[in-house]
């Protein structure tokens, strides 16, 4: 049996120019497991299909209510943070996005948590991986959903910057502040837990045309009953 691999397409449809991605990924050896919300009609080749929303239900319910939120605005990337942290920490094994290809052998087990470097040397969350239940994952969702719980209660979105700070409440940010403190408090040094260059990511644009892009979408949702 492969090495597992979580991979989750939430809110859209199924593009089929993922496969790539998918069958670049079992070709070094993973058993891809594709987590989505029912967007797929049939099966992708070469994967294990999973109920993400079932995933989701049997989370804790501050999470529950985070992904909720951002699902109803539709933010992907705090979707996908908060997916990725809670399904590697009941399950294990490797998480990548789904627009992302390996660019070098990954390892069969990881004893600690392990992230990408990204060419600025920053950690990236786009790749990660981690043994089931590991505590620094649950640091990191936990932390995820306490930032959310405060954004919301302090009345969610408003302006443009509530997109970009995604970063900082579920992204890479606050993962790179949870780790260094998790390390230091381990006495593990840091620079051990990056993986460099693990994946080609090929984005078309950088996060902050991504976010001022998606702006007037959720910008037509706060004033609407729809989502309420």
């Amino acid at each position: 049996m492969g090495k597992p691999l979580h991979v989750c397409w939430l809110l859209d449809p199924w593009k089929p120019s993922r496969n790539k991605y998918v069958a670049a990924w079992s070709a070094l050896g993973f058993n891809v497991h594709l987590w989505h919300q029912g967007q797929l009609a049939a099966d992708v080749p070469g994967v294990s299909l999973h109920d993400a929303t079932e995933l989701i239900s049997g989370a804790p319910e501050a999470l529950r209510e985070a992904f909720q939120y951002e699902e109803k605005f539709r933010v992907h990337a705090a979707c996908a943070d908060l997916f990725r942290y809670e399904v590697l920490l009941r399950h294990g094994g490797t998480y990548a996005d789904l627009d992302v290809y390996p660019l070098q052998p990954l390892l069969d087990s990881v004893p600690f948590p392990t992230f990408e470097k990204d060419r600025r040397g920053k950690l990236e969350i786009r790749y990660l991986a981690a043994p089931v239940g590991h505590e620094l994952l649950r640091r990191l969702r936990d932390e995820a959903v306490r930032q959310e719980s405060l954004f919301m209660a302090q009345g969610g979105y408003r302006t443009r910057a509530d997109l970009g700070a995604v970063l900082a409440r579920t992204g890479p940010r606050m993962a790179a502040r949870v780790t260094r403190a998790w390390a230091k408090e381990k006495n593990a040094p840091y620079a051990t837990l990056l993986l460099a260059r693990a994946v080609n990511a090929r984005t078309p644009e950088n996060r902050r045309e991504h976010y001022s892009r998606r702006w007037s979408e959720v910008k037509a949702k706060i004033s609407s009953a729809s989502w309420s």
